[in-house]
């Protein structure tokens, strides 16, 4: 995954009491770069819609 961005969008993120829908995460080049409510998290600059 060397350079490439991969987003999983509508995620549930367990945060230790519950689960957390509308989160996304993105990764690059196999480690986390953001994680978030969904209209946080950006990719090159744009909002993941």
């Amino acid at each position: 995954m060397t350079g490439d961005t991969l987003t999983i969008r509508n995620a549930q993120v367990f945060d230790g009491r519950h689960l957390t829908p509308g989160y996304a995460v993105r990764f690059e080049g196999g480690r986390v770069a953001a994680l978030g409510p969904e209209a946080d998290v950006h990719i090159g600059g744009d909002t993941v819609d």
